[in-house]
């Protein structure tokens, strides 16, 4: 029961630890998150982002060349995040999700890279991404709850699911998430 639990993993090379990463996904899917595996880059190992992700297709997971290429495949990820919180059809037009997340509740974590492979001014371009992807669900206690953390050689919580309850807060917070530069250790 409850809410559907989404988790959006954005990544822009391959784990460090690929068996630690693999697990920690296994144990999430386990637990019946749905897990989304989004890859930047020419470094990200796509067999890897299709053990992450709850299935090895292109719902779940999105390849884009680079970081500022995130923009295109923001309304595509919002839009599937919907369908996966929503049983109801959604008519496949990823620019209508913003309308079709109304009132679907949610629990979405966004995990991200903040290693030394994702260059600053990537890990703004990311940041931004995220930001319009929460801009296009219906943010609040009892709607969609939005957390984060972000990995590099270590793991840091940036905010829990209930810490914030409007879209505002959500975006300036994702704003202050700091780049630290390390591994890509996906699954600390």
């Amino acid at each position: 029961g409850g809410v559907p639990r989404i988790v959006i993993v954005i990544t822009d090379g391959e784990s460090t630890e690929h068996d630690n990463t693999v697990d920690a996904a296994a144990k999430l899917r386990a637990a019946g998150v749905m897990v989304f595996a989004v890859g930047v880059g020419d470094r990200v190992d796509r067999a890897e982002l299709g053990q992450i992700a709850t299935k090895d297709d292109s719902q779940f997971v999105q390849t884009v060349d680079s970081f500022p290429g995130l923009e295109n495949i923001t309304s595509l990820l919002a839009h599937h995040a919907c369908q996966v919180a929503g049983p109801e059809q959604l008519q496949n037009d990823p620019h209508k999700a913003e309308e079709q997340c109304g009132g679907k509740p949610a629990d979405i974590v966004f995990v991200l890279d903040r290693s030394s492979s994702v260059y600053i001014n990537d890990f703004q371009s990311m940041l931004k991404v995220v930001q319009d992807i929460v801009n296009v669900m219906d943010i609040g206690a009892d709607k969609t709850q939005i957390g984060a953390v972000s990995f590099s050689s270590n793991v840091t919580l940036e905010f829990y699911l209930n810490d914030f309850h409007t879209k505002s807060n959500v975006v300036a917070r994702l704003g202050k998430v700091v780049y630290t530069g390390g591994n890509t250790e996906t699954g600390m």
